[in-house]
């Protein structure tokens, strides 16, 4: 090897020092300045050239350093040596102050990303809602539908309904709610009588019953008579002195059709316009009782058809507002409990209730006055007779357009059973085989066979 700078061959002495120089690496600037050849030049030869522009590194690029105060004129040029190693102390700089930045951006992002869970961890979680018992609650009917069906046509309708009364006591008397009697029996040594708790402990509710609607019909053998329940929640039930009201209901398709103190003729047009139908196509359901005298020659002068029934005016309004059955109109006056009821049912069914208070004495206005109705001729909607979240159960007892009744076989009964929830948004029916012993003798049958 010859020494390119005295075309000799170098001394021993230079061996190392040539060794340093060849492992140094060879930075961008020499490739400027001629390559591999200038590498092996001393600090003296390269004092003599202008620095070149040093290499900026990657960090400085993106996070440049203040430039500071300018250089004045007269200052002296430092030599390249200086210069290059000033710039690379600012690089360094540069770099440390990027991690140092790119460790404060992981480290907040991570602080916030911690505070954000604390926060949602120290935020009250929103109240789970229970389980609904709608399916639940037609265990009651049945019970009180299978006890009370074997009265029929026995002419005691006092014993049908003090048996169906117990029937549904026993049943409720296991259910996980804290419920209260708003509309039941009026007997106070009855187990289900107003102002009665029931249950086994739960959820607060007000519960409506009627262990047996229609118990004249039972006892006479007759149709459509059922058991019926009506739950809601605490102080949502409306309550009404036990009087007589008159009440008009209608299914999902008159809804907004009828008002009550517009003649009876007008109603059953807007009926009619409703179904696009005449008004002789229209078939209104109406209790047979003396003082529907006048409301059936109203009913008949405005053509429309009269179903007669002899119980069951509960039954009646779910009729009118379930299609199949071909009734359109319920109307007439009964009870404020079975307003109450067929306004729960009519709330999950979409149909509408109109009722007014019709009392026979000063003592039921008297009455009315307790419960705060001061204006015994105020009409009731749908919303207020049973507002809130409501569940509405039902067994037939003996066969209906609605319902059919329990039948007996040889070691089971068989029930038919509508079910309807606002909070479950669903209307069911149920076909239910109840075994009276655990050895069965009989096959399971399907519907209608």
């Amino acid at each position: 090897m010859v020494d390119g700078a005295r075309r000799r061959a170098p001394r021993p002495g230079d061996a190392a020092a040539h060794r340093r120089r060849a492992r140094r690496a060879m930075r961008p600037s020499h490739r400027r300045r001629g390559g591999a050849q200038h590498a092996l030049h001393g600090p003296r030869r390269r004092a003599r050239r202008l620095a070149p522009a040093p290499e900026i590194h990657r960090a400085a690029r993106r996070h440049p350093p203040h430039p500071g105060v300018h250089r004045p004129a007269s200052a002296p040029t430092p030599s390249a040596g200086h210069h290059q190693h000033r710039h690379a102390r600012r690089n360094r700089r540069g770099a440390r102050a990027g991690a140092r930045e790119r460790r404060a951006g992981r480290t907040g992002l991570m602080a916030e990303a911690i505070e954000e869970t604390a926060v949602e961890a120290a935020a009250p979680s929103a109240p789970v809602s229970p389980l609904c018992l709608c399916e639940q609650y037609v265990r009651v009917t049945e019970g009180a539908a299978l006890t009370a069906a074997r009265w029929l046509g026995r002419a005691d309708q006092e014993a049908a309904e003090r048996d169906a009364a117990e029937a549904m006591h026993r049943m409720l008397d296991d259910f996980p709610i804290d419920g209260r009697v708003v509309i039941g029996s009026a007997d106070e040594e009855s187990p289900l009588h107003v102002g009665g708790s029931i249950g086994a402990g739960g959820e607060q509710v007000d519960v409506a019953l009627d262990p047996l609607e229609g118990r004249g019909v039972v006892a006479r053998g007759g149709n459509g008579a059922m058991s019926m329940i009506a739950v809601g929640e605490r102080d949502s039930l409306l309550k009404l002195p036990d009087m007589y009201m008159r009440k008009m209901a209608v299914g999902p398709r008159a809804r907004g059709s009828i008002d009550l103190l517009k003649p009876m003729g007008e109603n059953v047009q807007a009926i009619a316009d409703a179904f696009g139908r005449r008004p002789n196509d229209i078939t209104t359901i109406v209790l047979d009782r003396p003082r529907h005298h006048d409301l059936i020659e109203d009913i008949r002068a405005s053509g429309a058809r009269i179903k007669l029934i002899q119980d069951g005016t509960v039954t009646a309004s779910i009729s009118a507002a379930i299609r199949g059955t071909n009734d359109h109109l319920a109307v007439g006056i009964g009870g404020t409990r079975q307003a109450v009821m067929s306004a729960a049912a009519l709330r999950c069914l979409g149909g509408e209730v109109q009722a007014q208070l019709w009392p026979t004495s000063r003592r039921e206005i008297e009455q009315a006055r307790e419960l705060g109705i001061d204006d015994p001729g105020r009409v009731f909607t749908t919303e207020e007779l049973a507002p809130g979240e409501v569940i509405v159960a039902a067994t037939g007892v003996s066969n209906g357009d609605l319902l059919r009744g329990v039948r007996f076989l040889a070691d089971s009964a068989r029930t038919h059973s509508l079910v309807m929830c606002t909070r479950c948004n669903w209307v069911r029916f149920t076909d239910g085989i109840h075994f009276f012993a655990r050895e069965r003798r009989e096959e399971v049958r399907l519907l209608g066979y």
